[in-house]
């Protein structure tokens, strides 16, 4: 999971006039970076930046006070295409929600072409269909590592795996969309993975509260 870090417009404006170095703001670091504003959600504002010459064009279209910035992995697969994945943690295991496929680095499932390509949908039905043999067992030890740090029962991890099999966090969020809305003829295979992602979080639900009644009445 690259590091980000937050700067304002003032350490942005200096790295482009190389006032700075990119390693001053985050060590061991070079371009492309990634950058977006404070505050801004679904691609709103980012940017992946080539080098300190691209900084003046950026400032000049996103008209913010501060920023995050962060070192661009390029993660593509060998057949170019990137792909992204959305990861539910709940209660410690592995639920998959989606997984988008582009020929662009910045992915979100609705404009990924999911529903123009028919290979796509084969491709993501089989990782559905593969995902807790496959995948969830392959990087178990990241999902732990990352249920124990989080300390959370629930939570979204949006991912993608790097050229040399590592999984490549892009965020982690109790807050991520999770649904079973897609036309059902269209995404036949999203039901029963999407089913049990639903069930685990009902079990996890009436845990807690059967938990917290348990507590009540020990006090």
């Amino acid at each position: 999971m690259p590091t980000a870090v937050r700067i304002t417009r003032v350490q942005m404006q200096d790295l482009a006039d190389e006032k700075c170095a990119l390693s001053d703001l985050i060590p061991a670091t070079d371009f492309p970076i990634i950058a977006r504003p404070l505050g801004s959600h679904a691609g709103n504002g980012l940017r992946k930046i080539a080098s300190a010459d691209a900084i003046a064009d950026y400032l000049q279209a996103v008209p913010s006070a501060e920023f995050y910035i962060a070192r661009f992995v390029d993660y593509r697969s060998g057949d170019g295409f990137f792909r992204k994945y959305r990861i539910m943690l709940i209660d410690g295991q592995a639920f998959i929600s989606h997984m988008g496929i582009s020929k662009h680095w910045m992915i979100h499932y609705l404009n990924a072409g999911m529903t123009e390509s028919a290979e796509k949908r084969a491709e993501e039905a089989h990782f559905m269909a593969t995902f807790e043999t496959d995948f969830a067992q392959r990087h178990a030890n990241a999902f732990a590592e990352i249920h124990q740090r989080t300390g959370l029962d629930y939570v979204g991890i949006d991912c993608g795996e790097t050229q040399d099999g590592k999984l490549l966090v892009f965020e982690v969020d109790s807050d991520m969309i999770v649904h079973a809305m897609d036309p059902v003829d269209m995404f036949p295979y999203k039901q029963e993975p999407m089913q049990k992602l639903f069930a685990a979080f009902r079990a996890l639900l009436l845990k807690t509260v059967s938990l917290d009644k348990v507590a009540s009445t020990l006090e």
